[in-house]
């Protein structure tokens, strides 16, 4: 039993003699990182347009239809009306400024991402094992 124990010690050390090979090499191999750029559609110019507002009272509405062109329609709003109007031109203005918030956010980030970006590729760091390419034979 001893003697076919040593004869497979000496089988399988005589295995791993002919099972050399050499060590495998692994190319690591860094490139720049780009950032994706933020494609955003051109946004429309807002233009006023000119808006003449009268305000008919019972006082002065015979005088002031009677200045008005022939074939004229008025439309009206009650004072009600009207400060439900200033209050949707609030809101109007309490979006833009959070959709102007949000660019800037827009523009934080992307600044922020292009420095880390651009720190990260301009630093010579080499990872832990890693060897410079000029290096490999």
């Amino acid at each position: 039993m001893k003697l076919f124990i040593i004869v497979l010690v000496a089988i399988s050390l005589q295995g791993c003699f002919w099972n050399t090979k050499e060590e495998e090499v692994i190319e690591v191999i860094s490139k720049p990182m780009t950032r994706v750029p933020l494609i955003l559609p051109q946004v429309d110019h807002f233009r006023t347009r000119d808006i003449k507002w009268m305000i008919i009272t019972e006082e002065n509405y015979k005088e002031t239809i009677d200045k008005l062109p022939s074939n004229t329609a008025l439309f009206s709003i009650t004072s009600k009306d009207y400060e439900r109007l200033s209050l949707n031109n609030g809101d109007i203005l309490k979006l833009i400024k959070q959709l102007k918030s949000q660019l800037k956010g827009y523009k934080l980030y992307y600044t922020q991402s292009e420095q880390a970006i651009t720190d990260y590729n301009t630093s010579n760091r080499l990872i832990p094992g890693e060897q410079d390419i000029g290096e490999v034979e």
